[in-house]
């Protein structure tokens, strides 16, 4: 019942939609947009996936950030970065039971 997406210099900000109705639930900034990667093509390094209970939102960003979210509010419940953001950086992210 819910679309997400992540816009801005490697994924900034947070969106989530009503899938029926379009209307915008939530906007959440996840950092500065000065401080996101500029990589071609520009959602290189970002990705979003659903908890399987649907409840969560796990968010790739600047191809070096995870992060679990809520989906209703926004709020941040863990977050890791990865070590070596020189060389590494990740595309994708999974949610697997």
């Amino acid at each position: 019942s819910v679309v997400a997406s992540l816009s801005g210099p490697g994924g900034a900000h947070l969106r989530t939609f009503d899938s029926s109705t379009g209307h915008l639930l939530l906007e959440k900034r996840l950092h500065d947009p000065a401080a996101g990667r500029l990589q071609e093509p520009g959602d290189l390094g970002t990705a979003i996936a659903f908890g399987p209970d649907g409840e969560d939102i796990y968010i790739l960003t600047n191809g070096h950030i995870v992060r679990r979210a809520d989906r209703k509010t926004g709020e941040v419940k863990w977050g890791w970065t990865a070590p070596d953001q020189t060389y590494v950086s990740y595309t994708l992210v999974y949610a697997v039971t």
